[in-house]
């Protein structure tokens, strides 16, 4: 009887023999996915139309609606600032900040505030410690 070491040598060879030999099926004869070609799948319609803001809230809200759940409501903005500095620097954001971001109403208000805090030392700061 062959021991269950010796068959996952004996398994590990063949893998290692196949990719040095450049096999590119399965030892079932199917084609390994990491050599065909990505698709893009379609975008799924959803019943609430107006709630993706891109492709891929689509696919989460397909998922939720499949799951008989609706999508979480929009995060106030104070708490949205809040959730990204700590996400980014690991501190929450000053009063200044917090009054600086609420007083621009501009639609790209967010995303410049993401670019400013990914620029600083902070962020750096606190994802050197991981």
């Amino acid at each position: 009887m062959i021991s269950k070491r010796t068959h996952t040598r004996s398994r590990h060879t063949s893998l290692v023999l196949c990719a040095l030999l450049g096999v590119t099926t399965s030892l079932t004869g199917q084609k390994h996915r990491a050599y065909s070609k990505p698709t893009r799948p379609a975008i799924p319609a959803v019943k609430a139309g107006d709630w993706p803001r891109n492709p891929i809230d689509a696919f989460v809200l397909a998922r939720l609606e499949k799951a008989g759940l609706q999508p979480a409501r929009s995060a106030e903005r104070a708490r949205l600032l809040r959730r990204v500095y700590l996400d980014l620097t690991g501190l929450p954001p000053s009063i200044a900040d917090v009054d600086t971001f609420l007083s621009d109403r501009s639609p790209d208000a967010y995303a410049k505030t993401v670019d400013r805090l990914l620029a600083s030392p902070r962020f750096g700061e606190h994802w050197a410690r991981h």
